[in-house]
């Protein structure tokens, strides 16, 4: 074995490279492993084809258990699971992991080509009380209007302070959770 031209206490083949690239790619022996999901959207389509619940964990440390309901390119809408079960819309940039169980059937179903924020209008027609996370972050209040790349808060009035208005770049929303009457955030 020649002498590493650096060190002469390591050798310089340290790391079969050889030996490492003919491993090659393990063999698929499990028809599921050919079938299986390319894409984040893809493998929300397959839990939401099972009508199966996810759960994912975004920037900040949040996690949400969710059936999906919609899925999009960039994003994911659900209900979430529990006793007071909410709508959630979250962008699949913020997602840090994900739990899902084996897809059984991958369909070929398309994610709905919609902007995350249309998607949000949408929602916000029949409930515009909502809490938008960003990172670590989120603000409570009431969705007084979406810009192209914006949303607008009008926060409750006990966290209102000298600023009616609270405007949210579109690029900074990690998550939107509906809200109903009487809950605190």
């Amino acid at each position: 074995m020649e002498t590493n031209k650096n060190s002469f206490d390591l050798p310089d083949s340290f790391y079969d490279m050889a030996s490492l690239w003919q491993l090659g790619p393990a063999e698929e022996t499990d028809s599921r492993m050919r079938n299986r999901p390319d894409t984040l959207s893809q493998w929300c389509l397959a839990a939401k084809a099972s009508g199966s619940a996810i759960t994912v964990e975004v920037v900040g440390g949040q996690r949400f258990t969710l059936v999906p309901r919609a899925v999009g390119t960039t994003w994911l809408s659900g209900e979430t699971s529990g006793v007071a079960s909410r709508g959630l819309v979250v962008a699949m940039r913020a997602v840090v992991s994900m739990w899902v169980g084996r897809p059984q059937d991958l369909s070929t179903k398309q994610c709905v080509n919609v902007p995350m924020l249309d998607a949000v209008a949408h929602t916000i027609r029949a409930n515009p009380l909502v809490v938008v996370g960003a990172g670590h972050d989120r603000w409570p209040g009431q969705v007084s209007a979406i810009g192209h790349d914006f949303v607008e808060l009008t926060p409750p009035r006990r966290c209102a302070g000298d600023h009616p208005v609270h405007i949210i770049p579109a690029s900074h929303i990690d998550w939107v959770l509906w809200r109903e009457p009487g809950d605190s955030f």
